[in-house]
């Protein structure tokens, strides 16, 4: 009798268990309370904010020891600041991939040749070739230096792929003559410089002479630079 009893007190102990584990195993997961403690290895949700306050040199350190890994993972959503802090103190080591959403290749592009003797003939001085990310506005500047033994006009301009770039032109006189008769140089230097709104792509620049009359006129030290910067006119980022 006592068996039977006991059998009998065991098999709705296991009914009860296994009713009890298909009732749990059927309700949802529930979230943590305030004042519940951090579950290491597990996910953990509160809807109240965790505050770590103290006076130490460091509050908190997170330290990963796996290889290639990182310490801390910020995920948001989209739009929404990973990060808040309460100074715009300057942050030791602390790179930044973009600025105002833009890659460092995004903002600034530049270009630059020289050379200590110009080709002296009429046309190309020096080219440089800009590539740009994105539509923007693109500054140039060429200069040369003119070396005269009779009176000679030429001019100088920048081209923008193959089109000169407009109100860059300039003229220059080399080995003038003064009123009493005199010459009043011997050099010049014909340079000038300007700015124009281009595309994405890529673009040459190139910095040219005109006019030269080369028996009698030769061209020394020449330099040219280009900049890209994104720019698109009103003061605002352009699109794309």
């Amino acid at each position: 009798m006592h068996g039977n009893e006991s059998r009998g007190h065991f098999r709705s102990a296991l009914a009860g268990a296994l009713i009890g584990g298909l009732l749990t195993a059927a309700l949802p997961a529930l979230g943590a309370v305030a004042g519940d403690p951090l579950l290491l290895g597990r996910t953990n949700t509160i809807n109240s904010r965790t505050t770590l306050s103290g006076s130490p040199a460091t509050s908190l350190r997170v330290v990963n020891q796996a290889a290639g890994a990182t310490a801390l993972d910020l995920q948001v959503q989209p739009g929404s600041a990973p990060l808040a802090v309460n100074t715009s103190r300057r942050i030791s080591r602390l790179n930044a991939d973009y600025l105002d959403g833009r890659h460092a290749a995004d903002l600034l592009r530049a270009a630059a040749a020289r050379t200590a003797n110009a080709p002296n003939v009429n046309g190309d001085v020096l080219t440089v070739e800009v590539v740009a990310p994105a539509a923007g506005l693109l500054i140039m500047e060429g200069s040369v230096d003119v070396l005269g033994v009779t009176r000679d006009v030429l001019n100088c301009a920048l081209r923008l792929d193959g089109a000169q770039v407009a109100g860059t032109g300039r003229s220059i006189v080399v080995h003038d003559t003064t009123a009493s008769g005199g010459t009043d140089n011997g050099s010049e230097n014909c340079a000038s410089g300007g700015g124009i709104a281009v595309t994405a792509g890529a673009h040459t620049v190139a910095f040219e002479v005109g006019a030269l009359d080369a028996g009698t006129t030769g061209l020394g030290e020449a330099s040219l630079w280009a900049l890209f910067v994104p720019f698109d006119g009103n003061g605002a980022a352009p699109a794309g």
